[in-house]
């Protein structure tokens, strides 16, 4: 990575009980860059992102949502986005989009241990991805 690609994170609290706004400012090599934001739902027991009780971060949460293997309707508006981070790491990432274009608020995310980490494999390698 130069100087002229990567990614900055710039966090600012919103809704101090409800949730944290992840601002993320991504650029390539032409310096086109690409800004979107994450908000992340807060435990009202501990004031955290509740994505932290899963043991997951906020830039796993990131890496599902800018590069998904699925991202599909649930219930009520929510979508479901499934994918690898850099780690290696396989989450399911719960999210409503936010009606601001390149927002999503996000619920929760976990990690895909077992079956369907498997059903998840299976149905990428009927659609030719490794």
């Amino acid at each position: 990575m130069t100087l002229a690609q990567g990614t900055f994170f710039g966090a600012e609290t919103v809704f101090e009980t409800t949730c944290l706004t992840l601002s993320i400012y991504q650029w390539n090599e032409n310096m086109n860059i690409r800004y979107y934001r994450l908000r992340f739902y807060r435990d009202p027991m501990t004031g955290l992102p509740h994505i932290y009780n899963h043991n997951v971060v906020e830039s796993e949460v990131e890496d599902v949502l800018r590069n998904p293997g699925e991202d599909r309707p649930a219930r009520d508006g929510s979508r479901v986005a499934i994918g690898q981070t850099q780690n290696g790491r396989y989450l399911r990432v719960i999210y409503t989009p936010d009606p601001r274009p390149g927002s999503a608020f996000v619920i929760t995310a976990y990690e895909l241990t077992g079956q369907p980490l498997a059903a998840y494999k299976r149905r990428q390698r009927r659609r030719g991805r490794p």
